[in-house]
């Protein structure tokens, strides 16, 4: 799913500082992974690599078996809108806007009728228990609240990879578990790739890998038993069940629905997730 080969990042200025030194990773699809390390260690350097936000200066980086390297910048624009949802530390809504209206921003970019994306947007809030919010700006919202925000727009179009900043580092400690139950309870529901960069244990440790890095390299990689949810308790679940109605412009792989999804094999689920178009969309990388 991905995969970092001998990629090296430096930074240029008036002195060098090599981010990211020779470091070779792979993430299998439907991995659920940690990267910890101390400020300055290359967390947030291999993340935005992964996401498309930056590229090595050396080295190759691979989603899905299609290396960035070479890419135009629209086709890296495509990869970034097709294929990766971000969640931000400081969550990044725009203040005017409404909920609906940050969650939807993304369709609206796309070109979808006004009328699916406010559908869409809804189903995305209902998802995040947060329905009940849907006309508010983020200043009336809690910290918890915009987090669950910024969630729903990065779940938009559903992407197979979930890259997350420091998702509760902005939030107090009862919150940050609550957000933290909430990306795991969508990585099991979504069969989504999650990566996670963090300073808390207590959050690394709740995925089935963490990856630590120091001065650019990868010092430790553990890998733990994954944790077993028992169909019950999936069922039993706070949050609502995901929208299964299809979609025109997103053509769904079979007609798996929210049970067949809970028993399924992971294989299977990964290969029921909606895949994006990516033609017609206009570019809005600029």
């Amino acid at each position: 799913m991905i995969t970092l080969d001998h990629v090296t990042k430096q930074f240029d200025g008036k002195r060098r500082v090599v981010a990211l030194d020779d470091v070779s990773l792979t993430i299998e699809r439907g991995e659920m992974v940690s990267v910890i390390g101390p400020s300055g260690s290359g967390k947030s350097t291999l993340l935005n690599l992964v996401g498309a936000l930056d590229s090595p200066t050396s080295g190759t980086v691979r989603v899905d078996g299609q290396a960035f390297a070479g890419l135009t910048d629209d086709d890296l624009a495509r990869v970034r809108r097709d294929k990766v949802g971000f969640i931000f530390q400081f969550f990044n809504l725009l203040p005017t806007l409404s909920c609906l209206e940050n969650v939807g921003l993304p369709l609206h970019l796309r070109g979808w009728p006004r009328r699916k994306v406010d559908e869409r947007a809804q189903e995305l809030l209902g998802l995040v228990q947060l329905g009940h919010r849907l006309h508010h700006v983020p200043d009336e919202l809690s910290g918890g609240e915009r987090q669950r925000v910024a969630i729903a727009r990065a779940l938009s179009v559903y992407p197979p990879i979930l890259l997350a900043d420091e998702p509760t580092g902005n939030l107090d400690s009862q919150t940050g578990s609550e957000i933290l139950s909430l990306i795991r309870d969508l990585h099991a529901r979504l069969g989504s790739t999650v990566v996670i960069v963090t300073h808390d244990m207590k959050v690394a440790e709740s995925c089935g890998r963490t990856i630590a890095l120091r001065d650019g390299k990868i010092v430790e990689d553990v890998r733990r038993n994954p944790r077993t949810t028992s169909l019950p308790d999936l069922l039993t679940s706070s949050l609502p069940h995901l929208p299964t109605s299809p979609d025109p412009q997103i053509p769904t792989s079979g007609d798996l629905h929210v049970p067949d999804l809970l028993t399924s094999s992971p294989s299977r689920v990964s290969s029921s997730l909606p895949h994006v178009a990516t033609s017609s969309p206009p570019d809005f990388s600029r």
